[in-house]
């Protein structure tokens, strides 16, 4: 099957996270700069914890790379030994 992922940035501390395929969501998600350089910190809501844990997924972390303009995230699929990096680009 298929999952897509969109992260829409709605102000300088919330983005809207859509997830459509066998995970649906549609989440206002939390997000501000970390302590190292490019580093995200990302605060999921109670409901997409919960949503991702049922599904046997995991966050691992996410960056943000100014050249090229791209975010990536660090996800644990169920059934998975690693992590995989999502890589998400801006549309216009």
């Amino acid at each position: 099957g298929t999952q897509t992922i969109r992260l829409t940035v709605e102000t300088a501390r919330t983005m809207r996270l859509l997830l459509q395929g066998v995970i649906s969501l549609d989440d206002t998600v939390a997000y501000g700069s970390g302590a190292a350089a490019g580093k995200l910190d990302i605060t999921f809501s109670a409901p997409t914890k919960r949503m991702l844990r049922r599904f046997g997924t995991s966050f691992h972390g996410a960056d943000y790379v100014s050249q090229g303009d791209r975010a990536t995230f660090l996800v644990k699929p169920p059934l998975s030994w690693r992590s995989v990096e999502v890589v998400l680009s801006r549309q216009n």
